[in-house]
């Protein structure tokens, strides 16, 4: 399972306190393994489909 932290692609990273107890949730209960991805937020001079393309990337 991939997990993309939410905030609409403008804040947040997998390093936020509650990155890990939610992966970790996840994990338990689809038996899965879970990967957390990063990728570059959509502020600063980047737009869509930068952050989704990242989430690809990592897909791929």
């Amino acid at each position: 399972m991939l997990w993309a932290h939410g905030c609409g692609r403008q804040g947040g990273h997998p390093d936020m306190p509650e990155a890990h107890p939610f992966s970790a949730e996840l994990a338990c209960r689809a038996r899965a393994f879970v990967v957390s991805v990063d990728y570059r937020l959509a502020r600063d001079g980047v737009h869509y489909p930068v952050p989704i393309d990242h989430v690809h990337a990592a897909w791929s």
